[in-house]
């Protein structure tokens, strides 16, 4: 008995809920810490505390402050990052278009007679050409359309990092000149 399309089966169902897991703790992270930058009190005339504000949970009290800088180093070690959630979801989500879309494209309708594809260099598809002269269409627009689709998000994850950061410059900048 062949136990590697069920282990496949299990290895896809464990990656598909991890990155449901690790997207809904992602997206409640960031309305957090959003929910939490809006309410904090912005009122501080001090040079190092740009907010602060009060947390309950469970019957304790949390005093958040917002600094303006870097914490002094003594308390970077115990700096908590929240990033984990966002990794973890890309590379759930890698693995997951690994699994499915590339190791089983066989069950998408992808020509199997080209079995040399999954071991083709992918440059070959870039200039278009194979040894034998022959490159599957399905393969072909399947390739070409996800090279767009990332660089239509690479251009678009800049433009935005663009805009929004010109945008925060511009109210630095309006503070500074307020201050002066």
């Amino acid at each position: 008995m062949d136990f590697l399309p069920y282990t496949l089966k299990w290895l896809e169902l464990v990656l598909r809920w991890s990155h449901v897991l690790f997207s809904i703790l992602w997206v409640g992270n960031s309305f957090l810490f959003n929910y939490l930058d809006n309410k904090l009190n912005k009122n501080i005339s001090s040079e190092d505390i740009d907010g602060e504000g009060y947390l309950m949970h469970s019957g304790y009290y949390y005093k958040l402050t917002r600094l303006k800088k870097s914490p002094p180093i003594q308390y970077l070690s115990n700096l908590v990052i929240f990033k984990w959630q966002s990794y973890l979801t890309f590379i759930t989500g890698i693995l997951l278009l690994i699994i499915i879309y590339y190791y089983n494209s066989g069950i998408l309708m992808i020509d199997n007679a080209f079995d040399d594809f999954l071991y083709m260099p992918w440059g070959e598809l870039l200039l278009g050409d194979t040894p034998d002269g022959k490159i599957p269409r399905a393969h072909t627009i399947c390739f070409f359309g996800c090279a767009i689709t990332i660089i239509g998000i690479g251009v678009g994850y800049f433009a935005v990092l663009g805009i929004l950061m010109g945008s925060f410059n511009k109210e630095k900048v309006i503070l500074v000149q307020e201050q002066k």
